[in-house]
């Protein structure tokens, strides 16, 4: 491991600044729990004020305080809208289930933004057989999609949808702060419309630990009974408190610094065949490797002196963060130096593998170009059209074209010049294996067409519905069997 290290895991491994820990030193503190807390009340004064609310509690974790907010608008057996990334759903122990009794109704964004029409599309008729929607969850910014942000247009269409279904609406604003300095407008109006509000300290701000809930002051006298009951009261809680107030005056605004540095570590990344890194909205940039796990090459990249986690098969993410750039580290040479690492130790651990391009995808040719990517083959989808976005897996690189079919000029529009294999998914029937592999770099377009309903391919179902579950299992088995053989054919399986 190098003297230097680069940690870029997440923005919780800021450690508290001099400055900071004199702050939490000198707090006024008395029981937070028996007759209140002088510096914790003026912290929750401050943060409902930037929110916007009434009132705010303080916690000691972000999850506590996002499921407080969810227990406070669910009865058990009812149901829940979110989007099928979020946090709340996915990195919270099945929380909403264990401790509110509600279930959960998952929603996929592609870009993970939860928008008005995709929750009205979930929302379901009153009927005695189905669960009731009790209430609706967003997430600002969403982290498992790379730090997305919600347009303050896509937002104000959300909460207006869910105010006129009379339910109410929690945000999960872990990174509130960072989409409030992406779009330049104050956290106030990105939580406007929102019931109840969870912000974290100890993430982009810098603080040790803590979050905040903020809601009507009803809610939050509600509240204090639940973060009782799950153990979150704190006596002399100033002392934490102290370290948000402080984050709150010094820190809240530099974190456009952050984005900042995530965008220049994105571009040293750009155009390189090991590395190709997301658009990152704020301060997480999600980096999908090509001809290599993540699991493998975490340790290499780590031997380089950057650490990141992993968030997928072939998915690393990048965190930047205000620790990154301290001392003599400035945010320029940050993301030089984690670039430089991440190209040198992907190029380390690539693998032997084929450039498999799919064409006209679709349903089928998204499964296929999945299962292909998860045999470490490097894939790109081409389509003239993305209806069916939802299957197209986040490692998986998409080109949008103009034209339809497979000819060269489409291919070549798309920056594609040359394949080990294409796959030309020309409708919901066929499937054809194109040869492209020339040493000049031209494309070979001899096809060869095999239907899935073929003897060959041991498939003698009829043509599907659409719907139907148990026939699309056997297209899929059959396509399987199809791709599998054109790559032991060709030596690359």
């Amino acid at each position: 491991m190098p003297d230097r290290v680069i940690d870029l895991r997440s923005d919780t491994v800021t450690r508290p600044s001099a400055p900071m820990r004199r702050a939490m030193a000198e707090a006024e503190v008395g029981d937070d729990v028996l007759d209140g807390d002088p510096t914790t009340r003026r912290l929750e004064q401050r943060v409902a004020e930037l929110l916007g609310k009434e009132a705010a509690l303080f916690f000691p974790s972000g999850i506590q305080a996002n499921q407080t907010g969810v227990w406070l608008h669910v009865e058990r057996g009812t149901e829940v809208i979110l989007e099928a990334g979020a946090h709340l759903l996915n990195y919270e122990s099945a929380a909403i289930a264990g401790l509110s009794g509600a279930q959960v109704r998952p929603v996929t964004a592609p870009d993970g933004v939860l928008t008005a029409e995709l929750v009205a599309q979930a929302w379901r008729p009153v009927s005695a057989h189905e669960p009731r929607i009790c209430a609706v969850a967003a997430e600002n910014t969403h982290n498992s999609a790379g730090g997305r942000v919600t347009p303050v247009d896509v937002w104000d269409e959300l909460t207006g949808l869910v105010a006129d279904r009379g339910v109410p609406l929690h945000l999960d604003g872990a990174r509130l702060w960072n989409a409030a300095a992406a779009q330049g407008v104050p956290p106030a109006r990105l939580a406007d419309g929102a019931t109840t509000v969870m912000v974290c300290l100890s993430k982009g701000l810098g603080c040790p630990v803590g979050s905040c809930l903020a809601g009507p002051a009803d809610l939050m006298e509600r509240a204090v009974t639940i973060r009782c009951r799950l153990g979150g009261g704190m006596r002399q809680s100033g002392v934490l408190a102290a370290a948000g107030l402080y984050a709150l005056e010094h820190n809240l605004s530099r974190l456009e610094e952050d984005h900042a540095n995530a965008q220049l570590l994105a571009e040293r990344l750009q155009g390189h065949e090991a590395v190709r890194p997301l658009e990152p909205d704020t301060n997480i940039v999600m980096l999908d490797l090509v001809g290599a796990t993540a699991e493998g090459a975490l340790a290499r990249i780590a031997d380089a002196g950057v650490l990141l986690v992993p968030f997928g098969p072939t998915r690393l993410r990048a965190v930047t963060h205000l620790d990154a750039s301290r001392d003599s580290w400035t945010p320029e040479s940050v993301a030089e130096s984690a670039a430089r690492c991440l190209i040198v130790a992907s190029i380390s651990d690539r693998k032997a593998a084929m450039h498999i391009v799919v064409v006209g995808a679709g349903e089928v040719g998204y499964h296929v170009a999945e299962r292909l990517s998860n045999q470490q083959h490097d894939v790109v989808v081409v389509d003239t059209e993305l209806q069916r976005l939802e299957y197209v897996a986040n490692h998986i690189d998409v080109a949008v074209v103009e034209g339809s079919g497979t000819s060269p000029a489409v291919l070549e529009q798309a920056g594609i010049r040359k394949a080990g294999l294409l796959i030309a998914v020309t409708n919901i029937d066929e499937v054809n294996l194109v040869s492209c592999m020339s040493a000049r770099g031209t494309l070979d377009m001899t096809k060869v067409s095999v239907s899935w309903r073929s003897r060959r391919c041991g498939c003698s179902a009829r043509r599907p519905p659409p719907t139907s579950r148990c026939s699309r299992a056997a297209r899929f088995r059959c396509l399987g069997s199809t791709w599998r053989r054109a790559l032991q054919s060709r030596g690359a399986d």
